[in-house]
């Protein structure tokens, strides 16, 4: 007997542009991710959906094993981001991203927490490594 198809949990990100670069000389958008609910994996398959995914993303990236595109096909994509990355630089991003070595550029600049033994926040502030 065949599993009943998971029906997916609502999810809400915001985000914001916070710059335009060149990396290797291709060119990539910086973004700033708030996760407003905590879904596994869901800035990634946000970034998918949006037709930009994260660079390095194994799983939802160009070659990516889960879902590219967030599970939408390209057509949908430009409908509905007529701004997202050609085909052929989404590739050619990709290779040059795995012949450098470099792994997903997904970071947590800050991250604040309850502390479990002294009942204060704690914060934790580092910059990116890309």
């Amino acid at each position: 007997m065949k599993p009943l198809p998971v029906k997916p949990k609502a999810s809400t990100t915001q985000f914001r542009i916070l710059s335009h670069e060149k990396w290797n000389g291709y060119p990539v958008t910086r973004v700033e991710l708030i996760p407003i609910t905590g879904r596994t994996h869901q800035l990634r398959v946000h970034c998918a959906a949006m037709g930009h995914p994260i660079l390095g993303d194994p799983a939802y990236g160009f070659y990516g094993e889960a879902h590219p595109n967030g599970g939408f096909n390209d057509a949908v994509i430009r409908e509905m981001s007529p701004t997202c990355a050609s085909f052929d630089l989404r590739k050619d991003v990709e290779n040059a991203v795995q012949e450098h070595g470099r792994t997903m550029c997904l970071h947590a600049r800050k991250l604040t927490l309850d502390h479990p033994i002294k009942n204060e926040q704690v914060s934790f502030d580092v910059s990116p490594s890309f």
